[in-house]
C-alpha cells in the first residue's frame, strides 16, 4: 500500500490543539527564555548576599565573653565580618573594645583568627573584617580592660 500525504484541507481539518508556525513558536519561545533568564538574573543578588549571619546584642559582659557557635561552610566567596554599635562601659568609663574570631576545633585548642579593634562602636558602627577564613565551626569573643562590664545595643556576625 502506498502512503499518500493529505490534502491541505484534510490536515486544517484534524482534531487537536492548533499548531503554531514556526515564525510564532520563535518569538513565543525567546519571551518565555528571556522571562526565565530574568528570574535566574533577579534572583543572583541573594545568592551573592552572605551565607548566612546572625543579629544580637551586648549586656553586661566580662572581657573574655564568646558568641553563639555558628557553622560557615565557606559556599559562597563573602568574608566573615563582625560589626558593633552603641557600646558603653557599665561605669561610663572610656574602653577599648576589640573582637576575635576563633575556629572551634574539636580535639585540639582553638584557632585564632586574630582581634580586630572595634572600639569606635560608642559613637558608630565598627566593623571587622578576617577575609574567608574557611569552612569550620566558628564563634567570637569580646575583649576588653578585665574589670567592669560592656554592653552595645547591637553586634552582629555575616560569614
Amino acid at each position: 500500500m502506498r502512503h499518500v500525504p493529505l490534502s491541505l484541507a484534510a490536515r486544517q481539518e484534524r482534531p487537536g490543539p492548533p499548531r503554531m508556525s514556526r515564525l510564532r513558536r520563535g518569538p513565543a519561545r525567546r519571551l518565555v527564555g528571556g522571562a526565565t533568564l530574568l528570574v535566574v538574573a533577579a534572583s543572583l543578588p541573594a545568592l551573592a548576599a552572605a551565607e548566612g549571619g546572625w543579629d544580637s546584642s551586648l549586656s553586661g559582659v566580662r572581657s573574655g565573653y564568646t558568641s553563639r557557635l555558628w557553622t560557615d561552610r565557606n559556599l559562597d566567596a563573602n568574608a566573615t565580618t563582625s560589626a558593633a554599635r552603641g557600646c558603653r562601659r557599665s561605669d561610663g568609663a572610656t574602653f577599648r573594645l576589640s573582637v576575635e574570631l576563633r575556629k572551634r576545633k574539636a580535639w585540639s585548642p582553638d584557632v585564632s583568627y586574630g582581634r580586630k579593634d572595634i572600639g569606635a562602636c560608642t559613637w558608630t558602627t565598627a566593623s571587622a573584617n578576617w577575609g574567608r577564613p574557611g569552612a569550620g565551626d566558628y564563634f567570637l569573643q569580646y575583649w576588653h580592660y578585665d574589670f567592669g562590664t560592656v554592653s552595645a545595643s547591637y553586634v552582629n556576625a555575616r560569614y
